[in-house]
């Protein structure tokens, strides 16, 4: 966003980003940013090509992330990652954060033909690491698409990831 606006709309730009990052939808930002301030399809595509010829060198992740993945890895299990969004982008995302090494199959939802909660991605992930979905557990931050998506898909164990700070939108009758 710094890059492509310039002049006094890059202030209200800033500031409405945060607020759609704070209070969603998230997984819209640019949609939403360009909604609010009133940009055309042809200024929305504009930013969303910029956002996505945009890669940082590396990326942070929770301290506690990496020895976790590693303490699984070493005693022993096997682990998958399923995630949304363009295949290209998430692959980026998890080269730039050193993940990859740490799974043993990942699958990109959009390439597995549905996105979660459609228990087709899950079912992926099973077959990519050679074990029945009622051997795996799930691990996710949105209850909605990580969790209910898995139990459809069989899996054993369902583990909702709690941050401080983070919220995702999901049907509270869940």
């Amino acid at each position: 966003l710094e890059s492509f606006l310039a002049g006094p709309g890059r202030d209200r730009a800033r500031r409405e980003g945060l607020r759609v990052l704070e209070e969603g939808p998230r997984d819209r930002l640019i949609d939403a940013l360009a909604e609010a301030l009133g940009w055309g399809s042809e200024r929305r595509d504009e930013l969303m090509k910029a956002y996505r010829s945009t890669w940082p060198r590396s990326c942070a992740t929770y301290p506690d992330v990496k020895p976790a993945l590693d303490a699984l890895r070493r005693r022993g299990l096997r682990i998958g990652l399923l995630t949304d969004n363009p295949p290209q982008t998430q692959r980026l995302k998890l080269e730039a954060a050193g993940l990859l090494p740490f799974f043993d199959a990942a699958v990109y939802s959009r390439e597995a033909g549905a996105e979660k909660p459609d228990g087709r991605g899950f079912a992926r992930v099973a077959q990519a690491l050679g074990l029945e979905p009622g051997r795996l557990g799930m691990a996710g931050d949105n209850p909605h698409r990580d969790l209910a998506g898995a139990a459809e898909a069989g899996y054993a164990r369902l583990f909702w990831l709690r941050r401080a700070g983070v919220s995702s939108s999901f049907d509270p009758a869940l």
